[in-house]
């Protein structure tokens, strides 16, 4: 079994291009089709060699301002936070999964399509990561996020038994 996970940021992001026979792209939608034909093909590919295929959809991710989506990047990190902010519990931001589905709808549609496509199992780990529809950086005394786009070592344990049970099965 093969298990992918992945970033969106590469595609959906306007600061990066993405390169087809010397020719940059740079229109987000060529982006988002080209890496759907790249990943579509990856994960058949694998399959005809006999292998099972497990994708799983990238995280809500707090590297933008829902709220000015044209500031770009902004990425959040607790490294960025000062220590008396740590502490005052001022430097764990909140996403609410609608607004994130604004920035990587998009994306996270098409991943559901290449499982949907390809035979490949989809593990979306969003309603994990966003109980009641809020992504939170900071819960139950730690830490959620590890950066703007990862997850903690924590969460990963804490997300374990859904990878184990799609393994599994």
């Amino acid at each position: 079994t093969v298990v992918l996970a992945m970033s969106d940021q590469y595609w959906r992001e306007s600061g990066y291009v993405l390169v087809r026979n010397g020719s940059t792209i740079s229109n987000a939608g060529e982006r988002t089709s080209l890496v759907e034909s790249a990943l579509s093909g990856f994960i058949s590919q694998i399959k005809a060699s006999g292998h099972q295929v497990i994708l799983m959809g990238t995280v809500p991710q707090f590297n933008y301002n829902p709220k000015n989506l044209a500031a770009g990047l902004v990425a959040w990190s607790p490294k960025s936070c000062s220590n008396i902010n740590l502490v005052a519990n001022k430097c764990n931001p909140t996403l609410k999964l609608a607004d994130a589905l604004k920035v990587q709808g998009t994306s996270w549609a098409m991943e559901a399509r290449v499982a949907t496509s390809t035979g490949a199992v989809f593990l979306d780990l969003r309603s994990e990561l966003c109980p009641q529809g809020t992504c939170q950086t900071f819960a139950q005394g730690h830490w959620i996020y590890l950066d703007a786009n990862h997850i903690s070592v924590w969460e990963s344990r804490a997300l374990a038994p859904d990878l184990e049970s799609v393994l599994k099965n």
